[in-house]
């Protein structure tokens, strides 16, 4: 936009700043900006300036905004998203690769922007060792897991929404998995030396029907009902064994989705950056932590009330969630949110007795793309 000024422009100016490459070439063959054309440009250059058409080609800019208009941000400042958008534009900003993009898992996203610690994925995928360990009811801890994965999937895809409407990035959802392959290297003695390495591979239409129907077989075998049983009993571990059974006769290890985001406007996404309080990195991560954990902490008060009041008026008193309405209900739910949320809380793997599971957690933070 370094040729944005105050004053008129012509019609050949206004493309040239703030048209696409297509837009550009088309104009210089036609020699003439169409409706259409004409209203997706003007509305793009009313997030950067105040432009009026004077009409017979010519416009005038009477005031010059920020890369982005002020008003345009104020939606991203407004309750999580004031902690959560200046962590993910500043993780965007340096990690980014060559090709302007960063790609991670779904728990990787919210691991890399501090939103969860390493307890949460070890928690989430090991319930029944960590109920256990914890003291913490099945069903608390299962809800807990179930409305925190919702909350951060909404509050993340909607981060996306808002910063590329603003034109900042442009991402794309992604159902993607890990896959094993064996490579045998040939000794000196004639004996073969098997090697296991792991691909990060984007799921095919395909491939994506194959984990359904696996998922689909591995419950039937498991005669699971529930979905918690997915995680608890021994409808759990005969699930995990049959669906990882299933996977890896097309050697997938396990799914999980994920974002590829693309940062579309460098010096635009600094600028915003800048209007958000100068606080630091860290800071800014132990502010949403505070804010997370009180947004958890008030939920979870919102479902207790519900209940205990269904229960008063005798509405539904069939469809009572009885956990709800236990006396550690608030206590536990704090402790979850504690323990899986703050950055400076203790690590408890080395508490959780892991031999007889044979899930594998879905903690990498990095992955490496092979693009069908």
């Amino acid at each position: 936009m370094e040729n944005l000024k105050i004053g008129e422009l012509t019609t050949k100016e206004l493309v040239n700043i703030f048209g696409t490459s297509k837009l550009i070439e088309r104009y210089k063959k036609e020699k003439r900006l169409g409706g259409t054309d004409k209203k997706a440009i003007i509305k793009k250059a009313k997030n950067f300036c105040n432009i009026e058409e004077l009409g017979k080609g010519k416009y005038i800019v009477h005031k010059i905004y920020g890369l982005v208009r002020d008003d345009k941000i104020l939606p991203l400042k407004k309750g999580l998203y004031n902690y959560l958008i200046p962590l993910i534009l500043t993780k965007l900003i340096k990690d980014q690769d060559e090709n302007y993009r960063i790609t991670l898992p779904f728990l990787g996203w919210a691991r890399k922007f501090e939103i969860i610690n390493d307890n949460y994925s070890l928690i989430k995928y090991h319930q029944k060792q960590s109920s256990k360990y914890l003291g913490i009811n099945d069903d608390i801890m299962f809800e807990y897991f179930e409305k925190i994965d919702d909350c951060i999937k909404y509050y993340l895809g909607e981060s996306l929404n808002k910063l590329e409407k603003l034109d900042l990035i442009k991402y794309n959802y992604l159902i993607m998995c890990k896959k094993i392959y064996r490579d045998p290297e040939l000794e000196d003695d004639g004996s073969f030396n098997l090697f296991c390495r792991g691909k990060d591979e984007i799921l095919t239409p395909e491939e994506i029907k194959f984990v359904i129907d696996c998922e689909n077989k591995a419950i039937m075998k498991a005669d699971i009902k529930d979905p918690k049983e997915k995680f608890y009993g021994k409808k759990s571990l005969i699930y995990k064994k049959e669906l990882k059974s299933l996977l890896l006769t097309k050697n997938i290890l396990f799914t999980y989705s994920a974002y590829d985001i693309y940062c579309k406007n460098y010096e635009a996404v600094k600028e915003i950056i800048n209007k958000f309080e100068n606080k630091g990195e860290q800071q800014f991560v132990l502010d949403f932590n505070d804010k997370f954990i009180e947004y958890i902490n008030k939920k979870a008060q919102n479902r207790y009330d519900k209940e205990v009041n269904k229960l008063n008026d005798k509405i539904d008193i069939k469809f009572l969630q009885e956990h709800r309405l236990l006396e550690s209900y608030l206590h536990e739910t704090r402790t979850l949110s504690e323990i899986t949320i703050k950055q400076n809380a203790e690590n408890i793997r080395d508490n959780i007795d892991l031999t007889d599971d044979i899930y594998t957690v879905l903690d990498q933070f990095s992955i490496n793309i092979i693009k069908q």
